[in-house]
Formats: C-alpha cells, sequence, structure tokens
C-alpha cells in the first residue's frame, strides 16, 4: 500500500511539473501581454501584502517573547457563574465533584425576575420529566 502511495504521489509530482513547464513555455512563445502583465502585478502586490503582514506579525511576536519572556503556563482565567451569559442569575445544586450523572436545568420566578437553577437528577426522572 504504501508502495502504490508513493508511486501515485510521484506520479502526481512529475503530472504538475509538466503542467507547470508547458505553460512557462506557453507564456514564453506568446510573449506577455498587457492582461497578463496587470495580473502579474495583482499578484505580486497581494503576495507583497501577505509577506508583509507575516513579517509585522512575526516581529510583533518576537518583541512580546522579549518583554515578556518564553509563555511557561495558560494565564489563569475567572470565571464568573453568578450569571448566565444572558445576565440571569444563576443558583447551582449539583455536587461540585462532577458526580451528578445528570442534571435538569430550569428557570424559576425569584421575586418577579428570572432565576436559572441547576438540580442534580436521576436519569430516569429526566426522561419521564417534561418531554
Amino acid at each position: 500500500m504504501r508502495v502504490i502511495r508513493l508511486i501515485v504521489q510521484i506520479i502526481l509530482a512529475a503530472m504538475g511539473w509538466v503542467l507547470f513547464a508547458w505553460l512557462w513555455w506557453r507564456a514564453i512563445q506568446y510573449g506577455p501581454t498587457e492582461v497578463h502583465l496587470r495580473g502579474t502585478l495583482i499578484v505580486a502586490i497581494i503576495d507583497l501584502v501577505i509577506v508583509s503582514a507575516t513579517i509585522l506579525w512575526i516581529i510583533w511576536n518576537k518583541d512580546i517573547y522579549r518583554r515578556k519572556g518564553a509563555r511557561t503556563t495558560v494565564p489563569p482565567v475567572e470565571f464568573d457563574y453568578a450569571v448566565d451569559a444572558l445576565g440571569t442569575p444563576v443558583h447551582v445544586r449539583v455536587p461540585g465533584d462532577g458526580s451528578a450523572r445528570s442534571i435538569v436545568i430550569d428557570i424559576a420566578d425569584d421575586r418577579g425576575r428570572p432565576l436559572k437553577v441547576f438540580t442534580s437528577a436521576e436519569p430516569a426522572a429526566v426522561a419521564v420529566g417534561e418531554a
């Protein structure tokens, strides 16, 4: 199987080089036209922008490394679980050790405001519950 894959890769590479050489032969044979030159200029400008942006990004990262040193750990991030992404208060009644096999998430009324409540539940209770 490895031999077949190697042969296919060699054939594809050879076909690519033959196509590349044939296209260059046609370009030399017919000579550049104004459209070819304009297209080449556009591609060269795009390449210059990409290379410049890459070099600037590398310089930026090297400057960060020089100022801060090597990153040894991921910076700690504090998560506030008191509210969800929409700002609804959250109340969790789930064991913190991860032993709850299933969790029911419900919206309760807390003096006229919504309260998201997380409660551990048995899988059978969830299957029979509000479906």
